[in-house]
């Protein structure tokens, strides 16, 4: 048997190509992959043990309630937390993302963002500094833009999902965060009662800055596409519902990277995708009429890299800068001579690993109801006003909801995207088996 790594994805657009890329690292170390849907990767480690399970944070309730059953089964865990870059303040994130720490010795390798994330660990929990190591993440990393391609797309990047959360989610934006830490006091909810309350004015703001744009926009003979891309996390409706008169496209399917060669701009606040897209070449745009700079809520980051605009008219204007991508942003992420996936399939192939239960085959029941989901799924992504008429509202809405953060995965996706040659078998329905 071959050893193996299992990669959960909890948000497809933001963590697939970046997986993809690491599984085909492992691949190249003789290791087998499985890759796919995020709490059905994560039950899966748990049920066959062995291995190395990568996940995407590591507070005390998360390696708790989510980890500790897969380590108990004999697998390895190695963690990478996915808002490691993007917080307010050191204390905010050890409060927010961390925790007391007493759980963070469970974990066999933790993986950096850059200087800031790491000395953050390293002094506040000297016992685990062996354990740190500073990768940088695959999703951020300088690139050549070209400079013969047309510029005419306006991407919209929007973060909003403390005031506009998706219905997916069958509980509050303060019940969904208290539930996921190990305590909370009054001091935690009234900071999370004022980012609500924040969110709530911005995004009405967001709406009639919207609006001017796309109007200005048609005035002037509609020089460029207007694209909205909300948070996987928000609720996509109240975007195209906001949005329906106008000629302005509420993207969900493809990822925001996809747009970045043809980005006259990026309009943003406090986002993590500014960060990709300064890496990108692309004019960063912060439009914010509510908040100073240095409000509490957002990160210093990527409104740091960001140019400030107060209304729809600049937008038309705005040229490229030069950029020093290191100069701006090296205290904070690390930009080493290798790929931070080369560095991290390095770690993981040299922790000591256990072999778990075979891989089960996929059964014939879950085969035909996984091809009835993507053939529903593909009805819907497609013709979405046809669909509409033919389900019933509350089931049209929650299916459109599920694809904003998890378009379905067939097994020609994995091939044609991976970096290397691959043979991909199905698990479960969104699980995946990837070998040489």
């Amino acid at each position: 048997m071959k050893k193996r790594i299992y990669l959960p994805i909890e948000i497809q657009n933001r963590e697939f190509d970046v997986r993809l890329d690491l599984a085909a690292k492992m691949l190249a170390k003789d290791w087998e992959v499985i890759l796919g849907r995020f709490n059905d990767v994560v039950n899966l480690a748990h049920e066959l043990g062995g291995g190395v399970l990568f996940y995407k944070a590591h507070s005390d309730s998360v390696i708790e309630k989510k980890l500790m059953p897969a380590k108990k089964a004999g697998t390895r865990l190695v963690c990478l937390d996915e808002e490691g870059l993007i917080f307010p303040s050191s204390q905010w994130y050890l409060r927010h993302r961390i925790g007391t720490g007493e759980f963070l010795d469970q974990i066999d390798a933790i993986f950096t963002w850059g200087p800031l994330q790491h000395n953050i660990l390293a002094s506040t929990f000297p016992q685990i500094s062996t354990k740190l190591h500073m990768t940088g993440n695959a999703r951020i990393h300088p690139s050549p833009r070209s400079k013969d391609r047309k510029r005419d797309v306006i991407l919209i990047n929007t973060n909003f999902g403390p005031a506009n959360l998706s219905k997916t989610i069958r509980e509050t934006y303060i019940e969904m965060v208290e539930k996921q830490r190990t305590e909370t006091g009054l001091e935690d909810r009234r900071f999370l009662e004022s980012r609500q309350e924040y969110y709530g004015a911005l995004i009405e703001h967001y709406v009639a800055f919207i609006r001017d744009l796309a109007t200005q926009n048609s005035q002037r003979g509609k020089p460029f596409k207007i694209v909205l891309r909300p948070h996987p996390i928000e609720d996509m409706l109240f975007w195209e519902d906001a949005m329906f008169d106008l000629d302005v496209k509420v993207e969900t399917k493809r990822p925001t990277t996809a747009f970045f060669p043809s980005c006259h701009c990026m309009i943003h606040t406090g986002c993590t995708t500014a960060i990709e897209g300064f890496m990108a070449g692309v004019p960063v745009l912060r439009y914010n009429p509510i908040y100073p700079q240095n409000n509490t809520q957002e990160s210093i980051i990527p409104n740091a890299i960001s140019q400030d605009i107060t209304n729809a008219s600049q937008v038309f204007d705005i040229s490229p800068k030069e950029r020093d991508v290191a100069e701006s942003l090296s205290d904070y992420i690390y930009f080493g001579e290798d790929s931070p996936s080369n560095i991290q399939a390095d770690i993981i192939d040299n922790l000591d690993v256990t072999m778990g239960k075979p891989v089960p085959n996929m059964g014939s029941v879950d085969a035909f109801s996984d091809h009835l989901d993507v053939l529903q799924s593909k009805y819907i992504a497609t013709y979405p006003q046809m669909a509409k008429r033919f389900l019933e509202s509350k089931t049209f809405a929650k299916r459109r909801a599920q694809l904003h953060r998890w378009p379905l995965l067939a097994k020609r996706d994995l091939k044609s995207r991976s970096p290397r040659p691959v043979t991909v078998k199905k698990v479960k329905p969104q699980v995946f088996l990837l070998q040489n």
